[in-house]
């Protein structure tokens, strides 16, 4: 990276989700080593979010992160931060190359054709990557994380399908969570008997956990921090929509149930 810094313009910092110090105890420790090349760095944070945070707001996220991009920068991230700089790149920010560590994203995700190169940082024992996979996997339906969610962060970038790529796992744990993911790709009948069995747990989340997700990331971001870029507004569609969804829906509905219990 030595010569890079003569044409970088600078690298963007973007960390993962379900972070509430803005990435200062992960992706943030990597600005010393950039400013020691004399590469300037900008932390992008776009605060707290859970997984109905992650599937409603990441679009916003998005916009905002392609305003700060300039021709030449490079984008270094992290988990859900990696699904970010992604889409941020196919809709047209200016990165020249993007280095992603344990991606939350899908192990063939196509690469934006202007990048020079992407760096893949995986770890095969990332387990909450391999959980955001089987999220989008099981309940598609469900506004739960990002629906580019994968596990690129710990299988590596793979060129093929899921049952053709040449991803061998090590050790036991991992060998067992790849034979099971490959044995619901093959039968989708065990595929269909999972989704169905996972149906009440994800609306469980949406209707019970979904109203303290929406509080503590309204506290988080509005509350505590005084940056106006992370903070809700529901002018905003995508602000908007995470409220409507994961706020008024839950509580209508348990309204209702309440009336028609007890009425």
């Amino acid at each position: 990276m030595g010569s890079e810094h003569a044409v970088v313009t600078k690298a963007i910092l973007v960390h993962g989700f379900n972070i509430a110090d803005q990435g200062k105890n992960t992706i943030s420790k990597l600005t010393p080593y950039f400013q020691e090349r004399g590469i300037k760095v900008e932390n992008f944070s776009y605060g707290w979010i859970g997984l109905m945070g992650v599937y409603f707001l990441n679009p916003r996220i998005v916009q905002q992160l392609i305003n700060k991009v300039s021709p030449g920068d490079i984008g270094v991230c992290h988990s859900n931060g990696c699904v970010i700089v992604h889409m941020a790149a196919h809709q047209g920010a200016p990165f020249r190359k993007a280095v992603y560590i344990n991606p939350a994203l899908n192990s063939n995700a196509s690469i934006a054709p202007h990048l020079e190169n992407v760096d893949v940082w995986c770890n095969d024992g990332d387990l909450p990557v391999k959980f955001g996979a089987w999220l989008r996997v099981l309940v598609p339906w469900a506004p739960l994380g990002d629906p580019l969610w994968g596990d690129m962060g710990a299988r590596g970038y793979q060129s093929n399908s899921y049952v053709e790529s040449e991803y061998i796992p090590s050790g036991r744990v991992n060998r067992l969570i790849h034979w099971l993911n490959i044995l619901c790709f093959k039968n989708p009948v065990l595929l269909l008997s999972l989704r169905i069995l996972c149906a009440p747990l994800a609306l469980a989340y949406w209707f019970i956990l979904g109203p303290t997700e929406f509080a503590i990331t309204y506290y988080r971001n509005n509350v505590t921090s005084n940056n106006t870029e992370i903070n809700l507004d529901l002018s905003r569609h995508e602000d908007n929509k995470f409220f409507f969804y994961s706020l008024a829906v839950p509580i209508i509905t348990w309204g209702l149930v309440v009336i028609a219990t007890f009425w």
